[in-house]
């Protein structure tokens, strides 16, 4: 699967300037994986029948959303280490576990994509 952005698409009618051009591929197509995956390969079908453009636009747009969320938790990974908490007398570190920063990211991205495609349909758990 090709991911559903480009970096001029990106930068230019999202607007987004917080992903370095170089990592740009790898987390886009990433972030292209989840929104696809929460639409249950509904996104991609859309994509490529080249048809809906509204449609096409709010999958775009909120996989350059996910895209940053998924760039920021991937900064703030290794910045922290997955320190949750920190005190120094009596020095005293608390890791998160990777379970629960993974957990974290699974509902952000949730909640990003729900709010770009909610209403669309392409959520929708049933069948149609």
């Amino acid at each position: 699967m090709d991911a559903f952005i480009e970096l001029d698409y990106y930068q230019g009618a999202y607007g987004g300037s917080s992903i370095a051009s170089i990592d740009f591929d790898f987390v886009a197509r990433r972030a292209s994986y989840e929104v696809n995956s929460l639409t249950f390969d509904r996104a991609e079908a859309i994509i490529n029948s080249g048809t809906n453009t509204h449609l096409i636009d709010r999958i775009k747009m909120a996989t350059c959303a996910v895209a940053e969320e998924l760039n920021r938790n991937a900064a703030r990974v290794s910045a922290t280490l997955g320190i949750d908490s920190e005190s120094v007398g009596d020095h005293s570190v608390k890791y998160t576990s990777v379970g629960q920063l993974r957990e974290h990211e699974s509902l952000e991205v949730y909640a990003i994509v729900e709010q770009y495609l909610g209403l669309t349909g392409l959520m929708y758990r049933g069948v149609a």
